[in-house]
């Protein structure tokens, strides 16, 4: 089976969208890449994948990918979902007039 191609729609008929949700203007924000309010924090852990390291990669960089492990210049540590680049929930606090200004009312953090 190749879990690429799976998906899954879940659908219930009786649902109804809550009332507060049909006028929101909704921000999606992933935490850590958003903006680095707390430098205090970036290193707060040294572990953050049970006994896999933290790979702290470079604000400007994509993740790292390790399935170029392969490849010339490669710089990653082979592992997934460990590179953090230190966005944080003071970020989001710190740039919450300017998601106002957007028109949002509604943020969906994910994950946290």
């Amino acid at each position: 089976t190749n879990a690429a191609l799976f998906q899954m729609t879940v659908y219930d008929p009786s649902y109804k969208t809550p009332d507060w949700m049909k006028e929101s203007v909704v921000y999606q924000i992933f935490p850590d890449r958003f903006y680095n309010g707390n430098k205090k924090n970036d290193k707060a852990k040294t572990t953050a994948r049970g006994t896999e390291p933290i790979e702290h990669r470079d604000w400007n960089e994509l993740p790292d990918n390790p399935r170029q492990a392969e490849t010339e210049g490669y710089d990653g540590d082979e592992i997934w979902s460990n590179d953090f680049f230190g966005g944080d929930i003071a970020g989001i606090q710190k740039k919450l007039d300017y998601i106002e200004s957007l028109g949002v009312n509604t943020l969906y953090l994910n994950p946290v």
